[in-house]
């Protein structure tokens, strides 16, 4: 049996912990085989703070 799998990236540079460790649950609870956001530095971020991917 053979399952499609499709890659979902992004970038946030304006989001808190609360709303990405909500957003990993949410996904997760979805079906999402994984969520890894992660700081990282060639992750452009804003003047005012981190960015995330």
């Amino acid at each position: 049996m053979k399952d499609d799998i499709a890659v979902l990236e992004t970038n946030l540079d304006d989001a808190t912990p609360e709303v990405l460790g909500g957003l990993q649950e949410t996904l997760s609870d979805a079906g999402a085989r994984d969520v890894s956001p992660r700081d990282d530095e060639e992750v452009p971020a804003r003047a005012s703070g981190e960015g995330h991917l």
